[in-house]
């Protein structure tokens, strides 16, 4: 019987030993820049018009409503995959990832087409000003209807950090913050001969952002 020596990989790592500190801290960092996106809109639009950080007011509480209703799936389904690894059960584990992120991209294709569709009339039942209600109809059709691509990173996140790696969504939320910024910059100030989207052009960033963090995480 050959016995391996020291020096020799492990093949697998024990995810069940990792500290609470290791897995709770990225988790906290990722959260922040969750929440920051919108934040960040706002302030960068401050330095474009009054009247758009006026709507984005309005916009940011939808916006963390429908995040929020996208973090109640997959916090359930993080419950269901952590008893199932516990359990010993990786396969079934995996099963409900797979059947979380189907739910999830259900749940958000149907909410999206709902904000893409009502974003007019909703924000037309507060009386803003013509100017404000125009951004704020602009920000959430856009946002809310194209939200599809936060759920899906809102749904992976979540299976990634059941299964124990919890740095990677972090990693991926520091990078979609970075496009946000760089996105922002090129449509509100126009760098490098960009044209001045205003409004658009960051939720369209925002947007983009989201999307390329559908994308496998950095290694």
């Amino acid at each position: 019987v050959v016995q391996p020596s020291c020096s020799m990989p492990v093949p697998h790592h024990d995810r069940s030993r990792i500290s609470l500190l290791t897995l709770a801290w990225p988790l906290m960092v990722e959260n922040v820049l969750r929440v920051s996106l919108m934040s960040v809109d706002t302030l960068m639009l401050s330095r474009y018009s009054q009247e758009a950080v006026a709507a984005m007011s309005l916009v940011s509480q939808f916006g963390f409503f429908i995040q929020l209703l996208y973090m109640m799936v997959s916090i359930g389904s993080s419950v269901l995959i952590a008893q199932n690894l516990g359990a010993g059960r990786p396969h079934e584990a995996g099963r409900y990832g797979v059947a979380s992120l189907s739910l999830i991209l259900a749940l958000s294709v149907a909410i999206s087409i709902s904000v893409a569709l009502l974003a007019g009339p909703v924000v037309g039942l507060y009386r803003l000003e013509p100017q404000v209600a125009t951004y704020a109809s602009q920000f959430l059709a856009i946002y809310g209807g194209l939200s599809f691509f936060m759920a899906i990173n809102v749904g992976q996140a979540s299976i990634l950090r059941s299964w124990g790696y919890s740095r990677d969504p972090m990693l991926v939320n520091v990078a979609c913050l970075a496009l946000t910024v760089a996105g922002n910059a090129l449509c509100l100030f126009g760098l490098f001969g960009f044209p001045v989207l205003g409004v658009v052009g960051v939720a369209a960033s925002t947007v983009l952002s989201q999307a390329v963090a559908c994308g496998p995480p950095p290694h």
